[in-house]
């Protein structure tokens, strides 16, 4: 509950606010923050109702560092445009836009049940590890990755500012520059072999014949809910919007999204199934097969992307721009990552 004055006008405005939102009046009986989150910050707030009901939501909210996307409107914007059809995600509620709020503008929507299993943790591995045996969250995960690239909602997403105009083949180029960029001008530089992979992809810039789709952009194990071996909800949008359905592919497979740090892996889709397992249960929904070539390039520009990432972070950290020891953390799988570009840029298959 809340201690002091400020926490207590906090309180009595985001509880008006939330009863103006949801059309009666109610209380905020708990408001907890969870684990995790590097880009946002999410709550879980349990309400009780006038008439004695219980009701969980979800608030998520920006935060003032963060190592991608820090534009909530636009992920506001792409949730909407997507809900309301085949693809797993929360009920949405509103979107406080001023941060007169609390401080900070958030999104407020459905709390969903169920498990994030995180793969770099012994307890998240083990999870997988079982729900891999058991053979359903696999295909399912697969499936719901096959209904979002298919799913009808290209000309919502650029009606509401989304990638207006955008190709496939324009997805692309901006990626490759956009991750190139950075890792260019970070004060902790990964390395030559990096620069190495920003000019591969440059000179080896896959043909884009297909029209742009809906794309998570950061489709990996701990941005989904679980319930019942099933996809429940796709967490974190913050990055997604339309492009070439093969980067979401690349980015999934990427042997660190399997679990991997320091540590070898054998190639995986999130640690639940072989890769080429995944990309058949992807192709029976969609009718769309990855190439071992392009999934070759689409993983090296994830784990570039991801490695840029990384060292944005870590930069926050070392400017003193966030006390968060997360963010010197980062420097931890860099190593890998960069063994992962090697190996891949060697390779004449992905697997």
């Amino acid at each position: 509950m809340p201690e002091t004055e400020q926490e207590r006008e906090t309180a009595a405005r985001l509880r008006k606010y939330l009863s103006e939102l949801l059309g009666e009046p109610v209380e905020v009986a708990t408001l907890e923050r969870m684990e995790g989150g590097w880009s946002r910050q999410t709550h879980r707030l349990l309400l009780r109702t006038a008439t004695g009901s219980d009701l969980a939501l979800c608030l998520r909210s920006e935060v003032t560092a963060g190592v991608s996307e820090r534009n909530l409107d636009r992920e506001w914007r792409v949730m909407s445009a997507v809900a309301g059809g085949d693809v797993p995600m929360p009920i949405l509620h509103g979107f406080e836009e001023t941060g007169d709020v609390t401080g900070e503008r958030f999104i407020v929507m459905d709390w969903v049940p169920g498990d994030v299993p995180n793969p770099w943790r012994r307890g998240g591995k083990k999870y997988l590890a079982e729900a891999g045996r058991r053979g359903r969250l696999g295909p399912d995960w697969a499936r719901a990755v096959g209904r979002l690239h298919t799913a009808e909602v290209g000309a919502r997403l650029q009606a509401a500012g989304i990638d207006e105009g955008l190709t496939s083949a324009g997805h692309v180029r901006r990626e490759v520059d956009h991750w190139t960029e950075q890792v260019m001008r970070t004060t902790n530089h990964p390395g030559a072999l990096v620069v190495e992979a920003c000019h591969w992809l440059d000179h080896n810039l896959p043909a884009a014949p297909d029209p742009p789709v809906a794309l998570h952009g950061d489709l990996r194990m701990g941005n989904l809910i679980i319930a019942d071996d099933r996809v429940a909800a796709f967490l974190d949008w913050e990055t997604a919007g339309l492009g070439d359905w093969r980067a979401d592919l690349g980015y999934c497979l990427m042997p660190y999204n399997g679990g991997k740090l320091l540590e070898a892996e054998p190639p995986s889709a999130g640690g639940l199934m072989h890769p080429e397992a995944f990309l058949e249960h992807y192709a029976a929904e969609t009718k769309r097969f990855l190439q071992p070539r392009d999934a070759l390039y689409f993983m090296i520009l994830g784990s570039v992307k991801m490695i840029a990432i990384f060292c944005a972070g870590i930069d926050e950290y070392t400017a003193g721009n966030t006390i968060d020891p997360r963010y010197a953390w980062l420097s931890i799988p860099l190593a890998g990552l960069v063994d992962d570009l090697q190996t891949l840029l060697d390779a004449d298959s992905p697997w």
